[in-house]
């Protein structure tokens, strides 16, 4: 079905508050975060949710990580971010080293082939993987050294200045585990993008498919070891999960430490309240230490209680939401822009944000933030203007009385 999608784009504040704990504290203490909902599933292949992604990144790591302290991408699993080189003028060139210490729990490096073997693995035909199939398909090519296990290219259609990040933004998976026989290095990357529908897959892809089916990772993670700072301790679906730190991981001996592969807490319990109210009130009894994003209405009742202050942290930070509205372009009234256009004066942004976020934030003209070089601040924001929608339709309905968006006259 196509949409047409029309609505009041809003740049607000996160807000979240931490609790400084009453218990004991131990190395067994465990960080208690207030999540709205589950994760559901942490198969990496088709992760449903941010709650499932932030998981994914703890249990494995990915070649580049965001650093949420500036705001931008920072190198995890390579050693620094690629260098990049145009090739022609319809592809790019990004070159990866890997850092030298990335190991797996077994001790064995994390090397280009895992790499190779988690991008076409993202290509295989009978995987849950439509998702990450479609946004990483500008990859077209990767190129193993055969000089240096840890240095690989990966070649990409277009020359977007984006791509040189988010070519390395998912969790590299071990080939060892999945894939022992190596069968998957016979088949090109670009091979796996451009498989025929009608087309059965080739016998190493089935017998993989067929692997990855049965380990059931989506459930079961622990079977999928990772390279990255946790592992899965509990899982009880609708109400918490548990993660633990390893004892013993690659990246505690770098030096200087990585800002995005520092990992503090030895436990990290994702604890599942739907509610906002049960989760207010289970940080102001110290059944949770971490509480974000936090409602505005509570956030500011919160700092208006004189005992909350005593008690907590408060924190704040800009994010990014987009409240919109789909229209169904298939249906006649909805197919003639005049129409949508009309039924865009009966939004209301700036009333939305006061009523969602008792007015912090500010309203925006489209799908980018206002801190993206790419954001058009030429174009006009959406005004509330409840005459407009008339007035368009009688325009459209070549004079006489004013026409619905339905058609019929008024």
């Amino acid at each position: 079905m196509k949409y047409f999608w029309l609505g009041g784009f809003l740049l607000f504040l996160t807000w979240a508050c931490s609790s400084p704990t009453t218990r004991q504290e131990s190395a067994s203490t465990p960080i208690r975060i207030r999540w709205a909902y589950d994760a559901e599933t942490l198969d990496p292949m088709a992760l449903p949710n941010q709650n499932a992604i932030d998981v994914a990144t703890l249990l494995h790591a990915s070649l580049l990580q965001i650093d949420y302290k500036y705001n931008r991408y920072a190198p995890a699993l390579a050693q620094s971010l690629p260098q990049i080189t145009l090739v022609g003028d319809s592809l790019t060139s990004l070159d990866y080293y890997l850092r030298p210490a990335a190991t797996w729990d077994n001790g064995q490096p994390v090397l280009a082939t895992d790499v190779d073997f988690t991008l076409k693995l993202m290509q295989c035909p009978g995987l849950p993987n439509e998702g990450a199939r479609s946004q990483f398909s500008f990859i077209r090519k990767i190129q193993l050294d055969p000089a240096d296990a840890r240095h690989f290219t990966v070649v990409c259609r277009g020359q977007a200045t984006e791509l040189a990040t988010t070519s390395g933004d998912y969790p590299i998976l071990p080939e060892a585990v999945l894939d022992p026989a190596h069968t998957l290095r016979a088949i090109s990357l670009a091979a796996l993008q451009d498989w025929p529908e009608s087309r059965p897959p080739a016998p190493a892809v089935a017998a993989l498919v067929q692997r990855y089916q049965q380990a059931d990772l989506a459930r079961h993670p622990e079977r999928l070891p990772g390279c990255g700072a946790y592992k899965l301790a509990a899982w009880e679906t609708g109400r918490h999960l548990l993660l633990q730190r390893k004892a013993h991981w690659w990246a505690d001996a770098l030096r200087p430490a990585s800002p995005v592969l520092q990992a503090r807490p030895q436990q990290l319990d994702f604890v599942v309240i739907p509610d906002d109210a049960v989760a207010t009130l289970a940080l102001r009894r110290h059944e949770l230490e971490v509480y974000s994003p936090v409602p505005a209405r509570f956030f500011q009742r919160l700092q208006a209680s004189a005992a909350a202050q005593r008690e907590l942290f408060f924190y704040s930070s800009p994010s990014y939401d987009m409240v919109t509205a789909g229209f169904n372009t298939r249906r006649a009234p909805l197919s003639d822009k005049r129409t949508r256009q009309a039924l865009s004066r009966l939004f209301d942004p700036v009333a939305l944000l006061k009523a969602t976020q008792l007015g912090q934030g500010l309203t925006t003209v489209g799908l980018l933030p206002p801190t993206s070089p790419y954001y058009n601040d030429s174009l006009p924001p959406l005004t509330y203007a409840p005459p407009g929608p008339w007035h368009c339709c009688s325009r459209r309905a070549g004079g006489g009385s004013p026409m619905a968006p339905g058609g019929t006259r008024l």
